[in-house]
């Protein structure tokens, strides 16, 4: 079970994320969010209070598909699952379309797939906006600022995991987290050779930089602490 404490600090941040205009205080509530999330990890795996007995398995809905991935969709989803201590894959079924499957225990693909969910939104969000108001023009310059404001996101994403990672980095948690992490490599190792499956590789096309530059500006606003402040986090125990 989460510590209640905890829903309510990120509940707290939230508000303060959404609340405020000031996107450098947004964003930093938003940071805290994040380590607060990583914490919670360490702890659940610490206690063994489930965490570490639950199967890990192939996640049979996709976490992203279509006939053509979206590079800025995959910088975040890349970042999530390695912070979140799972692996993906991705299989294309008889109609051409590509599904990013992952591998993992449920509390963190679920976790993964709310902050993916939320993430896609807001930058497509912001996008929108951004080109409502003449800032960026076209579908490069679309595709530019959202490559932008993802990049920056899972900058700050990885840096928040990192920092509690590195604070507990003597602590017997870590210790438990990364064993258990690995064993959802080994998972993944044993099913690639089952299914001789091969890295994927992305398209790579040079972004507008004037659009990618207000995409990543955007993106330091982003609220990271979406789906994790009530009933959602409740679900994660």
């Amino acid at each position: 079970m989460v510590d209640s404490s905890v829903i309510e600090k990120i509940a707290k941040l939230l508000q303060l994320a959404e609340g405020n205009a000031n996107v450098n205080e947004a964003s930093v509530a938003a940071q805290k969010a994040q380590e607060l999330l990583s914490r919670y990890r360490l702890t659940q795996a610490d206690i063994n209070s489930g965490f570490n007995k639950e199967d890990i398995h192939v996640e049979e809905v996709g976490l992203l598909f279509g006939k053509k991935i979206a590079n800025w969709k995959w910088s975040i989803a890349s970042a999530l699952v390695k912070i979140n201590g799972c692996k993906c894959y991705s299989a294309q079924n008889a109609a051409g379309i590509s599904h990013i499957k992952l591998v993992g225990r449920d509390s963190d693909i679920q976790i993964i797939r709310y902050f993916n969910d939320y993430l896609i939104r807001e930058i497509d969000r912001l996008a929108a906006e951004s080109m409502a108001r003449g800032e960026i023009y076209g579908k490069r310059g679309s595709t530019s600022f959202k490559l932008g404001a993802a990049n920056s996101v899972r900058s700050r994403l990885l840096d928040a995991n990192k920092k509690i990672r590195t604070e507990a980095a003597t602590s017997s948690a870590i210790v438990k987290l990364d064993s258990a992490e690995l064993e959802v490599a080994d998972f993944y190792d044993n099913l690639s050779k089952k299914l001789g499956l091969r890295a994927s590789s992305r398209a790579t096309t040079s972004p507008e930089a004037d659009s990618y530059n207000r995409g990543q500006k955007a993106g330091s606003g982003i609220a990271l602490n979406k789906g994790l402040g009530g009933r959602e986090v409740k679900q994660l125990s």
